[in-house]
């Protein structure tokens, strides 16, 4: 058995070894170079921005009331014109007034005469210093109640107030209004619109970090519409509340926006 294996082991390694002979090596496997990109450091200033939702209030806002009741003579203004202040805007009927207007100056000049023949009796000692202390509280009360006539007349001439766009004629001509009071017809409205406030809510936090900032910026605020992608409109912050909301823990502020040209509409 011996001389049988040997023989077999021999040719089983010389097999192996010309096997062996006829492989090439494996190369080696290389990894691709990987492509860096390089950025020079960016250094500059970076403004720390709130976003804030908030609407529009006119600066000025009034309720156009007639001073004078009665028959509503005429309207002198298109609805959402421009107007001045002192501008003319409805004319309630004068004649009432200028008929009480007529009376006093006539009750007036009585009491001015009855006061000067007093003046030159007093002088002469024919009348006692009652009777001439009466004349001259009359004509003081017939003096003080032409005044008051006048200003009626002059209260039959309702004009505006402040420059701005007044609204829609609320009270057509031939009505009669009621006049005089906070509760009396309002026949128009008018507001101002060179300038508008911006009115939003702040949190505490963001109130303190304003407070702290404001000597810097000076409370810049810039503000875009709904339909606009850019910030376009700048204002000043001018008033925060003396108060922070107990149940919210917000504090109302306002900032004050240039609207030269009326574009920006309160509400």
């Amino acid at each position: 058995m011996h001389t049988f294996i040997k023989p077999l082991l021999a040719t089983l390694l010389a097999v192996t070894a010309l096997t062996a002979c006829g492989q090439k090596p494996a190369e080696p496997m290389t990894m691709p170079t990987p492509q860096v990109s390089v950025a020079a450091p960016l250094k500059q200033n970076v403004t720390d921005w709130d976003e804030f939702v908030g609407r529009f209030e006119a600066v000025q806002h009034v309720d156009v009331r007639a001073r004078a009741r009665g028959f509503l003579q005429g309207v002198h203004f298109k609805d959402g014109q421009a107007v001045k202040k002192g501008q003319l805007l409805l004319t309630p009927d004068s004649r009432p007034a200028q008929a009480a207007l007529v009376s006093a100056e006539a009750d007036a000049a009585v009491a001015r005469k009855a006061f000067e023949r007093g003046e030159a009796l007093m002088k002469e000692q024919a009348i006692s210093r009652e009777d001439f202390d009466r004349r001259k509280a009359n004509l003081d009360v017939a003096d003080a109640a032409l005044r008051a006539r006048r200003l009626d007349v002059e209260f039959t001439r309702v004009t505006a107030p402040v420059s701005g766009v007044v609204s829609d004629r609320r009270v057509d001509a031939g009505n009669v209004i009621a006049g005089g009071t906070s509760a009396a017809d309002v026949l128009t409205t008018i507001v101002s619109t060179d300038q508008v406030y911006f009115n939003f809510e702040a949190s505490e936090a963001q109130l303190l970090k304003y407070q702290r900032e404001a000597e810097k910026s000076g409370g810049k605020v810039e503000i875009k519409l709904q339909d606009e992608n850019e910030y376009r409109w700048t204002g000043v912050v001018d008033f925060s509340d003396n108060a922070i909301n107990g149940g919210s823990g917000a504090v109302r502020m306002r900032a004050l926006v240039k609207n030269p040209d009326g574009f920006l509409k309160p509400g």
